[in-house]
Parts: structure tokens; C-alpha cells; sequence
């Protein structure tokens, strides 16, 4: 400020002296002379001034800031003072570059966006593992998969999962995947923590409990809620304190203390012999709690006991009975291998494993069916129902169960009770078990079959048949306009209205029912009435596909104000209903009737006690045994040194429905 101010000074202390030597020397008036001194000044004074005032605005700014110095000569402490905020200056710079270095450091990525584009980038080798000048002029599209600016986001780079903030055009990207990775983790071991079927107890220092699992409250009793907070030694006998407080040291000492076979007692009294395991859990090496991990073994304490005493008793027998022991056993083992056929299916539908049983249900060897289309399990007209099961479980549904048929490698077609659970992320279990659905075929009074869709104009035989089906144990439903009275069957009854005749919901109604024994009446006539026939078609076929695929049970159709044309489109929907007529001569059925009322006490007649009690002779009788024997209604077979007469499952199923 002084170099601005001196040569203002002299400047105008010259200007002055000069003019005061020219107007003396022209002998000018000295009003002229005091003029020019009066401009001369002036003109310094005016110069001085706004030199002052960038003076004053520099002591503001200092004072402002804390950082004038105090003193008596004001140009020296703005000086100092001046110096001083440079050097604030290089420090605040040297912080500013050790923050960037600190920031570089923290695995973000910072950028500024214009529009579309990426303007500016500071780190972004830590996310995309590309510089900073690579990144500049970048589309967002180019660089996120998935772009939420305030949020979680996919990246296309090193990272592939970051945490985005924004303020303004800013954002600052942070890698979050180590995080998902402890997330997932810690999902899973709390997964594990409150599904396991062992107790698990977590306890702070003082032994106290501060968590505890699903397996815990099952095996003693007591409520998360109850135990909180209360000691461990609530669950030990006071008799096995010591023992307990010995644990906990060996846990301190050595890091855990393992197969722990002790007594605990449940909150009902009950003594709980179990094998725990008592771990120390440490936190960057400092000792912060225990976690107790026990498994019930009562009942294998008393299987052992058991078994000792057995073992006792085996010593005392002889070598037969030891080698007759070995054979039941043998027995049991091959008893115990005999499952139900298991087999999975994975989200492509292909087979991914095949247990013995399958084997030899259906005829493949392990090797030749895994990795081949499920499919192939089918026969040709459900060959689509494995896209129906997936459809299913992705709907939610947990279980499927129902009966249907399954396709042997000979090509024998065979009907099957089939439990289908979903496997997470990765298809579905299924589970079958041979049926005797032919004898269930045979008992009907109709012949109609399970999975079928039947027709008929005679509503008396479609109550026939309804009430047929409900005495096998079907779950009866009807869908109709008449009252439920006139039906006389205990029945599950959806009643048509003008506001109740929701396609969809008659569908979702009847689709959706439990089980696969469901007898379904549907009665079209109001629907008819109303105009409704393309609607109610269409209705009925998607019952009979859904119906037929899962073999749920019996849809019977009926109407009797139908056209002939709707008609000729049903019938070629549906079956024919036709009652069965029995062809056995009443002498043969006298015969298989009373097998059949002995077999019901548990009692087999010889060919003497039949001829004892029709008082018919042994050559009349021989011809009708030969008669029943030949259509495999009864079997003769040999107990002892006497035969005795069978009846067959077929021979039952004619006597049952003649009753």
C-alpha cells in the first residue's frame, strides 16, 4: 500500500512546485497561483483516497477473520497480518490434499453429472477400475446397470453393487458389497440360530441369559421373554453348580468346553439329560460373553439303557437265538430301505437326483434318468404338467399334493399319489407313492374316473352320482341357481346370482379346493338363461385342463335347457356319465358274498364250511369257485395242511357295491 501511496505523494508535491515557479516567473496573479495549488492537492487527495480504501477493505477482512495483529503502526500489522493468511492458506491447501488422499483411501467414487454425462470424476479407479479421464464424457446408462441416486445401485466396473448420494449434480459412490456380504451372511447365521433344533443360549460375563432360539424354548419350556436377563443356572439342578462353574472356567482357560453330558431341568420340572457344548465368544480378542449349544439326548440315554440291559439279556442266549437276532435285524434294516420313490427336478426341468426306490418303481437306473427332461415320467396327454407345478410354486404355494399317473421305462402307465415341496431357487422335490386307484374305479356305482369331466341333461343322475362319490369320502361342492335343499347332499354350495356370477371367481372357487377327492356339480341352466354359454365354456374347459393335469377329482356338468348345437360343444368337452351293470350269477356272488362277510371278521372258510353252510354239494361248489377264480375275484390258498378261500380287492369292490 506505501508504494501506492508515496509516488502519489511526490507526484503531486512536484506538480506543485512546478506551477508555483511558472506563474511567479510570468508574474501571474497569485489568485491564479492558490488555484492551481487547490487542483494540485486535489488530485493527490482524491489518489489517496481510493488507495485508503482498499486499505480499510483488507483491515475488515482481517478483523472478520480473527486475524489482524495488534499494534501501534497499522501498516506493519496489516503486513503481518496479511503474511499470516497466506500461511493459513498453504495450510488449509495441505489439509485439503491430505482429505482428497484420505477420501481416495475409502473406497468411494466421486463424480459430478451434466445431463447424461459425466463431467467430472475423482476416484473412480476404486468402482469401475478405470481413470478418472476414461470416465469423463461417459452416459450414466454406460457405467450403471441400475442407477438410483439416492440409493443402492448396479454398476458395470471391479464393483458391481455400490451406495449412492447425491447433492445437487454430485454423487458419491460407495462400494457396499462387502456389507451385502456380511448382510447375507449374518442373515444366514441367524437363519441357523433361530430355526436349529439344538438349544442355543447366548450369555453376557455374568452368565446371564441375553438370546434364545426357537430349539431352546421347545426343549424347556420357558418363553424368549421369561428367561431374558435371568441366570443360566435357572436350568441347572443346584446340585450341578460347581460342576457348571467349572465349565465356564474351562471355557475362560481353553476357548470352549465340549461334550458336556449333563441334567437341565425344563420350566415343568421335567430333568433333560444333554450333550452341550460351552464356547467363549471373544471381540478383538477382548472376552464379551459364552454362547451354550445343547442337544436333548434323553431318549437316546434311554435308548443306550435299553439297549445295555438287552445286551445283558442276549448274553444269557443261546447261539441261535443270537443268530435269529442278527436275521430280524437284517430284516428290519431291508424294511427300513423300502421308501416311497424320491426324485427332484431343478428350474429347467431337468431330473437332478433319483433314489433306489424310483429305481424301482419306475424302472430307471439312476444313471440313465439324471440330467434327462421330468417329462419323459409322463404320459403324452400331461405332458404339460410340469410347467403347471412351476407356475404353482411361483404363485407361492408351498405343497402340492395330488394323484395323478406317471410313465415307467417299459411304457406301463401307473397312478401314482404324488407330493410336490418347492426347493428354493432351484425347482422342486416330488414325491410318489403307488396307488390302487383301479380298486377305488371299480367300487363306484358310475363309470367315472377321477381327473374326468362328465355331462348330463338328467339332474337326478348328476345327484346320483354326487352322492355316489360322497360316500367314498369325496368333498362334495355344487355350483347352482336352485336352492341346496333340493340336492339333499351334505354339500359345500356356491349359489349363482346376478352377483355372484363371476366367471373368475367360479373358477378360482373350484380350482383352488384341498385335496384331489372333490366331486364338483356344475349346474349351467341360470348361467344359460342369462346368456352366459361362451362364458360358462370357456369356464369348463379350464376346469376340466386344471382338473385332468392334477387329477383333483369329478367335475359333472349338467343342463337341461341347453341347445343342441351348446350341447354337441360339450359333449365334445365331456364324458358320457353310464351306470354299471354287474354280470356275476347269483349263485357265484352267494358264494363270493359270504368269503367277503368272514373276511370282514378276520375268519378264511374252507371249501367244507361254504358247502356246510349253502348246503350245496362239493362238485356244484368246485364249479363256482372255478367260475369266481377265473375272473380273480377270490384266490384258494394253502395255510397249514388246509385251503382256505381269499377274497381280492376286485371281488370286495363287486360285493361293496352290490350292498
Amino acid at each position: 500500500m506505501m508504494s501506492r501511496i508515496a509516488p502519489t505523494l511526490i507526484a503531486t508535491s512536484s506538480i506543485s512546485i512546478l506551477m508555483t515557479y511558472i506563474i511567479l516567473s510570468n508574474n501571474l496573479p497569485l489568485s491564479f497561483l492558490i488555484y492551481v495549488i487547490i487542483i494540485a492537492f486535489g488530485i493527490g487527495f482524491f489518489a489517496f483516497g481510493s488507495t485508503f480504501k482498499h486499505y480499510f477493505e483488507i483491515k475488515e477482512f482481517l478483523e472478520s477473520r480473527n486475524l489482524l495483529i495488534s499494534s501501534k503502526n497499522e501498516l506493519k500489522t496489516i503486513g503481518i497480518s496479511v503474511k499470516n493468511l497466506i500461511e493459513e492458506l498453504d495450510k488449509t491447501k495441505n489439509n485439503f490434499k491430505s482429505i482428497l488422499s484420505t477420501i481416495g483411501e475409502l473406497n468411494v467414487w466421486i463424480f459430478e453429472v451434466e445431463g447424461d454425462r459425466i463431467v467430472k470424476s475423482m476416484f473412480s479407479e476404486n468402482i469401475l477400475g478405470i481413470k478418472d479421464s476414461e470416465t469423463v464424457g461417459k452416459k450414466i446408462e454406460d457405467i450403471f446397470v441400475k442407477f438410483n441416486p439416492n440409493g443402492e445401485s448396479e454398476v458395470r466396473g471391479k464393483v458391481k453393487i455400490v451406495e449412492l448420494k447425491s447433492s445437487g449434480n454430485i454423487f458419491i459412490a460407495r462400494n457396499i458389497e462387502r456389507r451385502k456380504n456380511l448382510e447375507r451372511e449374518l442373515a444366514l447365521l441367524k437363519t441357523v440360530f433361530e430355526h436349529s433344533i439344538d438349544a442355543i443360549v447366548l450369555l453376557n460375563l455374568d452368565s446371564k441369559i441375553v438370546s434364545w432360539n426357537k430349539g431352546a424354548e421347545l426343549m424347556f419350556g420357558y418363553k424368549a421373554e421369561e428367561v431374558i436377563g435371568k441366570p443360566f443356572t435357572i436350568l441347572v439342578p443346584q446340585e450341578l453348580h460347581e460342576t457348571c462353574r467349572k465349565n465356564f472356567k474351562k471355557a475362560i482357560l481353553e476357548g470352549y468346553a465340549k461334550d458336556i453330558e449333563s441334567i437341565r431341568i425344563a420350566k415343568n420340572g421335567e430333568k433333560i439329560i444333554v450333550d452341550q457344548t460351552l464356547t467363549s465368544i471373544y471381540n478383538e480378542g477382548e472376552l464379551i460373553g459364552f454362547v451354550s449349544i445343547m442337544r436333548d439326548i434323553t431318549k437316546r440315554k434311554e435308548m443306550e439303557m435299553k439297549l445295555l440291559e438287552t445286551c445283558e439279556e442276549l448274553e444269557r442266549k443261546t447261539s441261535d437265538l443270537i443268530s435269529l437276532q442278527r436275521k430280524l435285524e437284517y430284516l428290519a434294516r431291508i424294511v427300513e430301505t423300502s421308501n416311497d420313490a424320491i426324485y427332484s427336478v431343478d428350474a429347467e426341468g431337468k431330473i437332478k437326483s433319483w433314489n433306489r426306490t424310483a429305481e424301482k418303481l419306475l424302472g430307471w437306473k439312476k444313471e440313465e434318468i439324471i440330467g434327462k427332461d421330468a417329462s419323459i415320467l409322463l404320459p403324452e396327454e400331461i405332458k404339460n404338467e410340469t410347467a403347471v407345478i412351476m407356475q404353482k410354486i411361483r404363485d407361492g404355494q408351498r405343497e402340492l399334493r395330488f394323484e395323478t399317473r406317471r410313465l415307467t421305462k417299459g411304457g406301463e402307465i401307473i397312478s401314482v399319489d404324488v407330493t410336490v415341496s418347492p426347493l428354493d431357487n432351484s425347482g422342486f422335490s416330488v414325491i410318489l407313492r403307488p396307488i390302487a386307484e383301479s380298486l377305488e374305479k371299480r367300487m363306484f356305482r358310475f363309470n367315472v374316473e377321477r381327473g374326468r369331466t362328465y355331462f348330463t341333461k338328467d339332474i337326478y343322475q348328476a345327484i346320483e352320482v354326487l352322492k355316489d362319490l360322497k360316500s367314498f369320502g369325496y368333498n362334495a361342492v355344487i355350483v347352482s341357481r336352485r336352492f341346496p335343499e333340493e340336492f339333499k347332499v351334505d354339500a359345500k354350495f356356491y349359489w349363482l346370482s346376478d352377483q355372484s356370477m363371476d366367471f373368475k371367481g367360479i373358477y378360482d372357487f373350484i380350482a383352488t379346493l384341498e385335496g384331489w377327492r372333490n366331486a364338483v356339480l356344475i349346474d349351467l341352466d341360470y348361467m344359460l338363461i342369462k346368456g352366459k354359454f361362451n362364458e360358462a365354456f370357456t369356464l369348463i374347459q379350464k376346469l376340466r385342463d386344471i382338473y385332468y393335469i392334477l387329477n383333483k377329482g369329478i367335475i359333472i356338468v349338467h343342463s337341461a335347457v341347453i341347445s343342441k348345437e351348446e350341447e354337441a360343444l360339450l359333449r365334445a368337452e365331456c364324458l358320457e356319465i353310464k351306470a354299471k351293470a354287474s354280470a356275476i350269477p347269483p349263485e357265484a356272488f352267494e358264494i363270493l358274498k359270504l368269503v367277503y362277510t368272514k373276511a370282514r371278521f378276520g375268519e378264511k372258510p374252507s371249501i367244507k364250511d361254504i358247502m356246510n353252510e349253502l348246503g350245496v354239494t362239493r362238485n356244484t361248489i368246485k364249479k363256482r369257485l372255478s367260475y369266481l377264480i377265473e375272473r380273480d375275484l377270490i384266490r384258494i390258498v394253502k395255510e397249514g395242511r388246509e385251503k382256505v378261500i381269499e377274497i381280492t380287492d376286485e371281488g370286495k369292490a363287486i360285493v361293496i357295491d352290490a350292498i
